[in-house]
């Protein structure tokens, strides 16, 4: 599934979504990860974002499965523009509950392949970075990264530093 830019109502419409899960657990959308949606809530509701420097969403099931951050960038050592995703917020069901590593791998499936898609349909950047997080994602994403190695339309992709690196081929 495709990422989907992130606008002032879409971005109203998450935080309702996300406020009634918090509610469901008894958490409070205010205090859930604040730094991370008062910094999409500056780029998408007060303009401070541009079309290179933005927020996307990802959803399964019909209902919004996390909210990232997307800028283009060159970046020393590559040609050309860079996509880098330099945070993934999952929903806070995701947080809140005990999920299968296989509803985890569904996410972070939609992240990649909508972070690839989105990087072949703008045409604009050349390479694709994911930040991953820690050392448990690192191990994770080390494996993602082979699995990615036979998909025609990638080449370079490894593990750089804390980075998912991916080339459009």
């Amino acid at each position: 599934m495709a990422l989907s830019l992130v606008t002032k109502a879409g971005f109203e419409g998450i935080r309702s979504e996300w406020d009634a899960q918090c509610k469901g657990f008894d958490e409070s959308i205010d205090e859930y990860v604040p730094s991370f949606m008062e910094h999409a809530r500056r780029v998408v509701v007060d303009g401070s974002g541009s079309q290179d420097y933005s927020i996307f969403s990802a959803s399964l099931n019909g209902e919004c499965a996390c909210i990232l951050h997307v800028n283009r960038a060159r970046l020393p050592g590559t040609s050309g523009l860079t996509q880098k995703v330099m945070w993934v917020l999952l929903a806070p069901k995701y947080d809140f509950m005990d999920v299968s590593a296989e509803v985890v791998a569904e996410v972070a499936s939609e992240v990649i392949s909508g972070a690839i898609e989105l990087c072949i349909s703008e045409g604009k950047s050349e390479h694709i970075k994911i930040h991953i997080g820690n050392l448990a994602d690192r191990q994770f994403f080390a494996g993602v990264a082979y699995g990615l190695q036979t998909l025609k339309n990638l080449k370079d992709v490894s593990i750089r530093g804390n980075w998912l690196h991916m080339s459009i081929a």
